[in-house]
């Protein structure tokens, strides 16, 4: 949790939480309305503040990787695409419990940073390869794609343009795994303040938002993808696997 920690409490997360009633009044973006530019391209502008960054996130992946593998069947997979996979450590999971798949690891240049270490010190150098670009132009090919902690970030119409380019380079027959939380239809309930907290989140950092199953389901039909399976919270947490096939 110490990146998770240092995230939280340093100074540009804090101001940016400090005007949390702007956004609920506005609907803007706290962080964009603090510092002047969105939170992706003030990371890439403060390299200490994007390290704690990605730690954090690896440390949130981490702590649900060894779940997938035991959640979904990969024996079946060619390819496993990770988008937006950060320094790799789900995939690796993945390809831990998979002997026999091959992944790609695609995320921008500042996500990959220590990817290659981290594959290294598993073993999985030769089984994964590591490309840096930009998900919304476009996916490498594969007949399995990972996308965790993405759709969250953004509006309805980039989670579209990002799944349409899934669906670009997906495999007839391949899946996509999306790993969410998923808004429940109750908010009154103990299971439900992670995701609550975590819409809240969004709201302060990026102008997403959690979704409920109907929201995930239009944005699947809209990308050209079927909803055909959820899985049980992994780990203890609150985040879901929506498996979907391509139509």
């Amino acid at each position: 949790m110490r990146s998770s920690l240092l995230l939280l409490g340093d100074p540009d997360t804090w101001r940016a939480w400090g005007a949390l009633t702007h956004s609920v009044r506005t609907g803007e973006v706290a962080w964009d309305h603090v510092h002047g530019r969105p939170l992706f391209d003030h990371l890439a502008r403060h390299p200490e503040l994007s390290a704690v960054f990605n730690t954090a996130m690896r440390e949130g992946t981490e702590r649900i990787a060894p779940a997938l593998p035991r959640a979904y069947d990969f024996s079946g997979a060619h390819t496993v695409v990770d988008v937006g996979g950060g320094n790799g450590s789900l995939l690796a999971a993945v390809l831990a419990a998979t002997p026999g798949i091959k992944g790609i690891l695609f995320d921008t240049a500042e996500g990959i940073a220590g990817a290659a270490e981290e594959l290294r010190r598993a073993g999985l150098s030769d089984r994964c390869s590591i490309e840096a670009g930009d998900f919304f132009e476009a996916v490498p090919e594969g007949d399995v794609m990972l996308v965790k902690g993405v759709l969250h970030d953004w509006d309805d119409r980039r989670c579209i343009a990002l799944l349409r380019g899934c669906r670009r380079s997906i495999a007839a027959d391949g899946r996509l795994l999306v790993l969410e939380p998923v808004m429940p239809s109750g908010l009154g309930t103990p299971e439900a303040a992670g995701a609550v907290m975590s819409d809240i989140a969004m709201l302060v950092y990026t102008g997403g938002r959690e979704r409920g199953m109907t929201e995930f389901r239009d944005l699947f039909a809209a990308a050209g993808f079927e909803l055909a399976e959820v899985t049980p919270p992994l780990g203890g947490s609150e985040i879901r696997v929506l498996v979907s096939k391509p139509v």
